[in-house]
């Protein structure tokens, strides 16, 4: 059944990472320690010196170790199942791409009607836009854009090939109200990808927002959409890679993991030199 465009959620757990210990800080002796202390929290015997060093040295290389293991396992299961390429949709030649602008907002459709065609040609999917008025689709009682858009698709075809967008503009023809929405059939799944899409809805609202027509904003999506397939398409290494960044789970979770790196290498650190300044400042060290 078609869906609306960049739908879906995806969740999943989450850990903590911590720190082992403190640097210099041992809760037992360690041969080359020097300084017991009292423990402010428990009362208990803590030792300053160079064993404690490399016992925290350990640690940190332990959590790096663990993290890692952890990163590639992560990551290879979100990967795994990630299609880098993929292949040209069969659609009937007879299936054309259609605009139908009837809320007269398109200036140049020539321009938009080339690039549609481009698009089907290189994909199978058959791109077909409207226009239509706010005041309008609200009356046929359809709960928002998307639900509008759904309704076009169904009442146009029964397959899963086609791409349906729905731009909606006020009749007070304010720019700022312009809305877009868009359904997909489950077929183009592999090409019009969540990522893709949201870059697809970013760069019509770029357009709109620099002054574009809604013509012209759809013709900078469309190119962006063409070029887009062609790197789906072609499946060289290049292009696999490029592909790669349309997996969003795995881009959050690269992110998240470096973040954690950098936590982890930044809180080490800084215990290090704490550390070290405590042993600098120690009059029992004098």
């Amino acid at each position: 059944m078609p869906h609306a465009s960049g739908g879906g959620s995806f969740g999943g757990g989450g850990f903590r990472s911590g720190c082992y210990g403190r640097v210099f800080l041992g809760t037992r002796y360690y041969a080359g320690s020097r300084i017991p202390i009292k423990d402010p929290n428990d009362g208990t015997d803590r030792y300053l010196g160079s064993a404690s060093l490399a016992k925290t040295n350990k640690n940190f290389a332990r959590s790096i170790v663990i993290t890692t293991i952890i990163a590639l396992f992560v990551n290879f299961f979100l990967g795994v199942g990630f299609k880098l390429s993929t292949t040209k949709l069969e659609s009937s030649e007879f299936m054309e791409s259609v605009i139908s602008d009837d809320a007269g907002v398109i200036a140049d459709k020539t321009e938009l009607d080339g690039l549609l065609n481009e698009y089907r040609e290189l994909t199978g999917i058959v791109p077909v836009v409207y226009t239509v008025y706010e005041e309008d689709w609200k009356a046929t009682g359809a709960n928002s854009l998307s639900q509008y858009a759904l309704y076009k698709y169904m009442a146009l075809t029964s397959d899963e090939l086609h791409f349906v967008i729905v731009y909606s503009v006020p009749k007070d023809n304010t720019s700022n109200a312009n809305k877009i929405a868009a359904v997909q059939g489950n077929e183009t799944d592999d090409i019009i990808t969540t990522a893709m899409y949201w870059k697809f809805l970013g760069t019509v609202k770029l357009g709109t927002l620099k002054g574009d027509d809604p013509g012209k904003a759809l013709c900078s999506a469309f190119s962006f959409a063409v070029k887009d397939a062609n790197v789906k398409l072609n499946p060289t290494l290049g292009n696999k890679l490029l592909t790669l960044f349309d997996n969003i789970p795995l881009m959050i979770s690269l992110l998240a993991f470096l973040v954690i790196y950098i936590v982890l290498i930044t809180r080490y650190v800084k215990e290090r030199k704490a550390g070290f300044e405590k042993l600098r400042n120690d009059p029992r060290l004098q």
